[in-house]
């Protein structure tokens, strides 16, 4: 177990397949937050005062100076009440999908993928989707704030996220997950031999049992006469 002996080198490690797919989840989550903590899904400029609402609440800005307020202050409490429920809501779901996103583009970064929970995943970000959504249309069609108002970059900005978060878990991270380690393939550019075949010299045998630290596939390196494995990048 462990590392090679001293003076020699394990196989090199396969270029990582899910590392694209990993910096967009990263990228996706930082739109989402972007989205979530800023008022700027819908503003309104009038005469030297400018105000702009998101999630949290709505922000007041007038001659250089700027007021937050959350849903619950003295200023929001004419807001219909189900634009306040989906500010709540879509909080919440904003940063369970954060937290979805940015997990799983550290753990396809990490070569980790094996430990991704696709459907809890999905749930995250389908939930973020609704919600914000709901809250930028309800927004745009309220009487009072969607009345001489435009639509900002936040919910732009945070819907993008959603939607690149959705379609590389679902289309390019998922198909790696399910596919696992190519088959037949070998660290380093050893060839691999068919399972259950003895090795020849200078090939590598693909192992008949698991990483007992991962649950990921073994090879057998013939030069050091030992199992890899290479999502751990280490012998077994």
């Amino acid at each position: 177990m462990g590392q090679p002996p001293m003076g020699q080198q394990g196989p090199a490690a396969a270029p990582n397949p899910a590392q694209v797919p990993g910096i967009i989840l990263c990228v996706c989550a930082l739109l989402i937050a972007i989205g979530t903590f800023t008022k700027s899904w819908v503003g309104a400029d009038e005469r030297r005062m400018s105000v702009g609402v998101g999630l949290t609440g709505a922000k007041l800005c007038s001659e250089g100076q700027c007021i937050s307020m959350g849903w619950g202050d003295k200023m929001m409490k004419r807001a219909p009440g189900d634009i306040k429920l989906f500010g709540y809501l879509g909080l919440i779901a904003g940063l369970g999908a954060i937290g979805a996103a940015g997990a799983a583009g550290g753990l396809a970064l990490s070569r980790n993928t094996h430990k991704v929970p696709l459907k809890p995943l999905y749930g995250a970000i389908g939930a973020a989707s609704f919600t914000h959504s709901y809250f930028l249309v309800r927004l745009l069609v309220d009487e009072k704030i969607g009345k001489g108002a435009s639509i900002g970059y936040s919910g732009i900005v945070s819907i993008i996220g959603l939607i690149g978060a959705g379609f590389v878990l679902k289309q390019m991270l998922g198909p790696i997950i399910k596919q696992g380690a190519p088959a037949g393939a070998a660290p380093g550019g050893y060839a691999a031999a068919p399972m259950g075949a003895a090795p020849a010299p200078g090939q590598a045998m693909a192992a008949p049992s698991a990483c007992p630290r991962c649950q990921g596939q073994l090879t057998y390196v013939a030069q050091y006469q030992r199992y890899y494995c290479n999502a751990c990048q280490q012998y077994a």
